[in-house]
C-alpha cells in the first residue's frame, strides 16, 4: 500500500473516531430531557462507560495523528528525493550533442553524442546494454577502444559504464 493511501486510510480512521467523540459529547451536552435529573440542566455527567470510551477514543485520535505526521513527513521527505534525483537525471539535446547528468551540463564531440544516442535509444529498451563491437560498428568509430573516444570526459565511467563483458550502457538508475 502507498504512503498515500495509508495517509487517506489513517486519516478517514481518525475521522470516523472524532465523529464518534463528538456524537458522545453531544449527547452529554444536549440529552434527551428524560436522562435529566433537573430539567434545568441541560448537560450530564458521562457514565462510566461513557467515560472509558471517551479516553479510548481520545487515544485512538492521538495515535492516528501521530501516524498520519509520521506518513506526511515521510511522503515530503520522498519529495524532496526525489527532487534530488531530478538534479542527478539525464537530459539531452536534439542531437545529442549537449547532455545533462549529475547536475552538470555537458558540450560533447559528434562521436560521444553518436554512442550516447545509440546507448540511450537501447536504455528505453528492455535490453539496455549494447555490445562493444556494435557501438563501434554503428557509430564508425575509428579508435579500436570506446574509452578512447571519451578520454578526458567525466561521463565515461559515470554516465557511460561497463556493464560487463564488453558490454556498455547508460547509467540512469535515477530515472527509476
Amino acid at each position: 500500500m502507498s504512503d498515500a493511501n495509508k495517509l487517506k486510510k489513517h486519516t478517514d480512521l481518525r475521522d470516523h473516531y472524532q465523529r464518534q467523540l463528538d456524537h458522545i459529547r453531544a449527547d452529554l451536552d444536549h440529552p434527551p430531557a428524560f436522562f435529566l435529573d433537573d430539567p434545568r440542566d441541560l448537560s450530564r455527567k458521562p457514565t462510566e462507560g461513557e467515560q472509558r470510551r471517551i479516553k479510548t477514543l481520545e487515544r485512538n485520535i492521538a495515535m492516528e495523528d501521530a501516524v498520519i505526521e509520521i506518513l506526511q513527513r515521510r511522503m515530503l521527505g520522498a519529495d524532496q528525493r526525489r527532487d534530488e534525483d531530478d538534479s542527478s537525471r539525464f537530459a539531452h539535446s536534439d542531437d545529442f550533442r549537449s547532455v545533462k547528468f549529475g547536475g552538470v551540463s555537458h558540450t560533447v564531440t559528434k562521436s560521444q553524442a553518436a554512442v550516447i544516442r545509440l546507448l540511450y535509444e537501447a536504455s528505453l529498451t528492455e535490453m539496455p546494454e549494447v555490445a562493444h563491437e556494435r557501438i563501434m560498428e554503428t557509430v564508425g568509430l575509428r579508435t579500436s577502444q570506446l574509452r578512447d573516444t571519451f578520454k578526458g570526459s567525466p561521463l565515461w565511467g559515470t554516465l557511460i559504464v561497463w556493464s560487463h563483458k564488453g558490454l556498455y550502457r547508460l547509467n540512469l538508475q535515477a530515472r527509476k
